[in-house]
């Protein structure tokens, strides 16, 4: 299992210079990678800064050496296509070959699915029925990493393993049970286990980065 990072293109810690710092520490505290959410309004919150996402990563890409930098996700529909290509390869070359360009594109039944058989891996959520007291999207469970698996292997072209990814949202406060919960997805088959740390303070965010992930290995 790999563990990545979550963190906002928003509020007063979303600028460059700001990511640039904690993808450094995110570095020195072991964890394997960070993705920056892609808003051009940030969680539609007119009175949240948002940034570039992109101008982050090229700035986050010189403080950094080994932890692998990208997006979880850009909505390919909004963008054009040579451009977001251009600025994904001059990336991956400023980076020494690091970028994981995350595309997303709505929702659906099996049309997602479809779509991440054809790609190098996956980080699907699961949308919860209209009215639902639980958030709009949930994370994968055990049970749905298993079915992933089957639909991809009766979908799927290439020969490369399809690498799945899991979580996404923030740390509970019983590490135990979230290293207990991160043991059955990796024997589930999921490759990668996401946190995601919400805009706060400076240094809520700091601390929250130099704990580092929580490792079952």
């Amino acid at each position: 299992m790999q563990y990545c990072l979550n963190l906002p293109n928003g509020g007063d810690c979303g600028d460059a210079r700001t990511l640039a710092e904690f993808a450094a520490l995110a570095e020195d505290a072991g964890w394997d990678g960070v993705l920056l959410e892609d808003y051009i309004v940030y969680q539609n919150r007119q009175d949240i800064p948002t940034y570039d996402p992109w101008v982050a990563l090229a700035a986050m890409a010189l403080r950094t050496e080994r932890i692998r930098l990208g997006t979880e996700v850009t909505p390919l529909a909004r963008r054009r296509p040579w451009k977001l290509a251009r600025e994904t390869v001059t990336l991956d070359h400023l980076s020494g070959g690091r970028v994981i360009l995350g595309a997303g594109l709505g929702l659906g039944s099996d049309l997602p699915m479809r779509r991440a058989a054809r790609w190098d891996g996956a980080c699907l959520y699961k949308a919860t029925a209209a009215g639902s007291t639980e958030d709009s999207a949930t994370g994968l469970a055990p049970a749905d990493v298993h079915e992933l698996k089957r639909f991809v292997a009766a979908h799927r072209t290439s020969t490369t393993p399809l690498e799945i990814v899991v979580g996404g949202r923030g740390r509970s406060a019983d590490w135990d049970s979230e290293r207990v919960a991160i043991q059955a997805l990796a024997e589930a088959g999921a490759a990668w286990w996401i946190e995601g740390i919400p805009p706060s303070e400076p240094d809520v965010m700091r601390a929250a980065i130099e704990r580092g992930p929580l490792r079952i290995d």
